[in-house]
């Protein structure tokens, strides 16, 4: 893996959704702690719930993509051919990279 993919330019995960503390004011992704704010959905989109946990689960996601890549690396190197019955490797890898990219990781 890269040393640019492995550099963390965001704020470090676990994110969680909160009920923002204004009445009536959405949802606010932020840290664990809820010091650092990362983004804030008003209450008028009915998808809100859904697009603040997923942007929440951005850092846990990003990671997974990681750890299969590196993975992938990991059998490639080592010779070991991937189980026939998943999906071509090539096109997984692709994809996986292509995430991590889009996520700025």
């Amino acid at each position: 893996m890269s040393k640019q993919m492995s550099k963390t330019r965001h704020t470090p995960g676990p994110w969680v959704v909160f009920v923002a503390a204004e009445d009536n004011a959405g949802l606010s992704i932020s840290d664990v702690h809820g010091i650092a704010p990362i983004a804030r959905i008003p209450p008028v989109y009915a998808h809100g719930p859904a697009n603040a946990r997923l942007m929440a689960a951005s850092p846990d996601l990003l990671a997974a993509c990681k750890a299969a890549l590196s993975s992938l690396d990991n059998r490639r190197r080592g010779g070991l051919k991937p189980d026939p019955t998943f999906r071509d490797w090539a096109t997984v890898e692709f994809e996986l990279k292509a995430a991590v990219a889009k996520a700025g990781g």
